[in-house]
């Protein structure tokens, strides 16, 4: 790991300065948790880690799904629009969020990622995936009863297999970060955020994978 950050840091200097990579997504990308943000947020965490290997520039927006992300919101450019803007060579995708926003329409998810994805090819983009992080079951301090959490969980675990499924069929770096130890409740923030603990070693897991992936350019 190392090694290679030296070898990243040796290109830098010769073409220029780090090269960015961009991060799109939800809360899980933005750091947002219910009362406030974590500290430092995810993509800055990201960027310190890298040891000067890339810059991550933030696009991510609490609440946002794959739709939003296509169509633009108040805060964000549409998908084709800001890929034709965007300057970074990598993007780095996650809207985790989408399973609890639309639980029933994973296909049309799978659809309009796909399209995401091939727009951001079109536009000369390297294209990654983030997985969802571990989620403790939902409890009674959040009013939602033991059927409800066991939707919950199965939404975002088929929406989960279904991005990682739609990777592999076209070629595109997906990273697990379930891999990353997760130790129930005492790593969440709340009913769906990582607390910075988890967050951190979140980071950490998608940095060394990161700099493979530059490495590799």
């Amino acid at each position: 790991m190392r090694l290679l950050i030296f070898m990243l840091l040796l290109l830098t200097a010769c073409g220029g300065g780090a090269p960015a990579i961009s991060f799109y997504g939800d809360s899980l990308t933005s750091g947002s948790i219910e009362g406030g943000w974590l500290d430092p947020r995810p993509v800055q965490r990201m960027t310190e880690l890298s040891g000067g290997a890339f810059v991550g520039v933030d696009h991510a927006h609490p609440g946002m799904t794959v739709w939003d992300a296509v169509e633009g919101t108040a805060d964000a450019l549409p998908w084709e629009t800001a890929m034709q803007r965007d300057t970074a060579q990598f993007v780095v995708i996650r809207y985790a969020g989408s399973a609890l926003a639309r639980p029933g329409q994973l296909r049309d998810y799978e659809q309009v990622l796909e399209t995401m994805i091939r727009t951001a090819r079109r536009h000369r983009k390297t294209v990654v995936l983030l997985g969802a992080p571990w989620m403790a079951a939902p409890d009674d301090r959040y009013g939602i009863s033991p059927a409800d959490s066991t939707r919950i969980m199965a939404s975002v675990d088929e929406f989960e297999a279904a991005t990682q499924a739609l990777a592999l069929r076209m070629g595109v770096v997906f990273i697990e970060v379930r891999k990353v130890p997760f130790y129930g409740k005492s790593d969440v923030a709340d009913i769906i955020h990582p607390n910075q603990g988890y967050s951190d070693r979140m980071s950490a897991f998608i940095v060394e994978r990161l700099i493979f992936c530059l490495a590799l350019r």
